[in-house]
């Protein structure tokens, strides 16, 4: 009964942890480059970003962009670690440690993306903030 249940909630984990593993576009990112929407190109417009402000916003994509793939990669191998486990009918204890590994990533990769935002609004104005947080609570358009 215990290992059900177990499968069950990997099951439902599997099917949404892929789309935590993606970069948030709510946030104002996301997609090549770190931005919504078509790339920097696009938030560049909407905020009307000066030259430094685009250089700046460059950089703090830039820099994430790495540990963003390597906790992809971490995601994937904790994710099959857990499947390997289930199959291998590993005790409960040992597939909530392998379970605990994908929050741990999980939170990583959250922990990453609010650092991210962070410093993107820290380079935009107050105009820009606003129509920034006006985008947000609305939603992308379609």
């Amino acid at each position: 009964m215990n290992q059900q249940i177990i499968l069950s909630l990997i099951l439902a984990a599997s099917m949404t942890l892929p789309i935590l593993a993606q970069p948030r576009g709510r946030m104002g990112m996301g997609g090549p480059g770190g931005m919504q929407q078509g790339g920097p190109g696009f938030m560049a417009g909407y905020l009307n970003l000066t030259e430094a402000q685009k250089t700046q916003a460059k950089a703090i994509f830039d820099a994430n962009a790495t540990q963003m793939e390597q906790l992809r990669g971490e995601m994937q191998s904790a994710r099959e670690a857990l499947e390997a486990g289930v199959k291998a009918n590993k005790t409960d204890a040992e597939l909530d440690q392998l379970a605990t590994a994908i929050g741990a990533v999980t939170t990583r990769m959250t922990s990453l993306q609010v650092r991210q935002q962070k410093a993107f609004r820290a380079i935009l104005t107050a105009e820009q903030l606003e129509k920034l947080d006006s985008r947000e609570r609305r939603g992308p358009r379609k």
